[in-house]
């Protein structure tokens, strides 16, 4: 495969991935959860070591408002990626077996489920931020967004609508401001319209974050 279309399939595999790890208590909190986290974190690591001139660059050049949010969200990224990796082969029962006092893990539950809920927005965010440079790769979308078209940007706004919905019925703003401790899910809901749900608050959030600090490209 080429190296363009490697990373077209890296970063459909980081979204869906990632989705269906939001989804653990309608899917599975055991052995599923735990396989898909460490798929997760290897997809990352390539991910990382694809774009590693990125982080080589860091100290070069000058910074703006949008490289400074650009950074700022990726290593936020990292970091929470990190956090989030950790404390998850801490609680670990199945595929990393761990001996952990109940007190301990407590406080790592607390930290796995809040740095979560961050990783995902900020991921959603840093994907808006790099719309131009995905769709790079991707000739056909990266036509259909140039087009104008009237549908298409129909459709997309009625995604971003529904995105700020499904983030009120989902309560991620309790997630994000910690001030609850449990996730809530409705499990008469089924799966598949709770990840459309998360899948419309990421477009929502990437939406908003390349309308006001995208990385801009000519041509």
């Amino acid at each position: 495969l080429e190296r363009s279309t490697m990373k077209r399939y890296l970063h459909v595999a980081l979204i869906v991935v990632l989705l269906l790890l939001m989804a653990n208590l309608l899917i599975g909190i055991g052995v599923f959860h735990e396989s898909l986290g460490l798929i997760m974190g290897l997809l990352v690591l390539v991910h990382l070591v694809q774009n590693r001139t990125w982080w080589q660059s860091l100290f070069k050049g000058k910074y703006n408002v949008q490289r400074f949010v650009l950074v700022l969200l990726n290593v936020a990224l990292a970091i929470g990626i990190v956090i989030t990796m950790i404390s998850g082969i801490r609680m670990s029962h199945y595929v990393i077996p761990n001996t952990i006092f109940f007190k301990q893990m407590g406080t790592i539950r607390l930290i796995h489920h809040y740095a979560a809920y961050w990783v995902f927005i900020i991921c959603a965010a840093h994907v808006g931020l790099h719309v131009p440079v995905i769709t790079g790769r991707w000739p056909e979308l990266k036509r259909a967004l140039q087009s104008q078209n009237i549908w298409l940007q129909g459709i997309v706004a009625l995604i971003c609508l529904y995105g700020a919905y499904a983030f009120w019925y989902e309560s991620l703003f309790m997630y994000l401001t910690f001030i609850s401790d449990f996730a809530y899910f409705d499990f008469d809901q089924p799966v598949l319209l709770f990840l459309f749900n998360y899948f419309s608050i990421f477009i929502l959030v990437a939406a908003i974050f390349y309308r006001f600090f995208g990385v801009r490209r000519n041509g």
